[in-house]
Formats: C-alpha cells, sequence, structure tokens
C-alpha cells in the first residue's frame, strides 16, 4: 500500500530536481500533443521515461484498498498537470513545461489505470 508515495516521491525527484539548463525555463511549449509512438516506448528517451514513470505509478494503484484506489486515479491523473505547472512558475529549477510531457504522463497513467481497474474486477470475481 506504501507504493504510490514511494512512485509519487520518485516522480517529484526525477521532475522538479533542478536541471542546470535555464535556456527554456519559465516557459511552456503547448503546441505538441501527439502521443508517443509504440516503437519508442522501448528506447532510451524522454518521452518514454515520462510513460514508464507514471505507468508505475498507476500499477501501484492497485494495490489501494476500497476507495483508495479512486484517490489514487486523481492522482495519477493531476500529478502530471501539476509537475508542469510548478515547472513553469519555478524557472529557477531550469525546466519548462511541455504539453508532450502532459501526453506522456497521461497515456502511462491511463494505460496501468486501466490494467490495474481490469486485475481489480478479476479479483472481485474470482
Amino acid at each position: 500500500m506504501d507504493r504510490v508515495p514511494q512512485r509519487l516521491v520518485g516522480i517529484l525527484l526525477i521532475t522538479v530536481t533542478p536541471s542546470g539548463s535555464y535556456a527554456d525555463s519559465g516557459s511552456c511549449a503547448l503546441r505538441d500533443w501527439t502521443p508517443i509512438q509504440p516503437s519508442r516506448l522501448f528506447t532510451l528517451n524522454h518521452d518514454a521515461l515520462n510513460v514508464w514513470v507514471f505507468f508505475a505509478l498507476g500499477l501501484a494503484t492497485t494495490a489501494l484498498p476500497g476507495r483508495s484506489f479512486f484517490i489514487g486515479v486523481g492522482l495519477a491523473c493531476l500529478t502530471p498537470p501539476v509537475i508542469e505547472l510548478v515547472q513553469y512558475l519555478l524557472p529557477a529549477l531550469g525546466r519548462s513545461c511541455q504539453s508532450g510531457d502532459l501526453v506522456s504522463n497521461w497515456t502511462g497513467a491511463v494505460v496501468a489505470l486501466l490494467i490495474a481497474a481490469g486485475v481489480r474486477t478479476l479479483r472481485r470475481r474470482l
């Protein structure tokens, strides 16, 4: 049950620690809403990392009992825009918000949450 907070801490460490690059900080690139190509999911790249980090968070919600599962769903869906907003509002972090990150984060979370919902349904039926 403690996997969700651990995943959230890991996500925050990855996404809001200072990068040392201030070129695009304080800006928000909202032009790219294209989901990651499936062939790129298993390569080492920025978009794949964004998908897999939130996939892990979404899967961790399967361990949450009862209504806590829905809190986990809310966290998985609301955390990406909050992270991007923090990156935008705190240019000292040297990060920039990007719509592509939102799409990748939500892709990972939604796929994992669908799997989690399926697992929960199967558990109830068995």
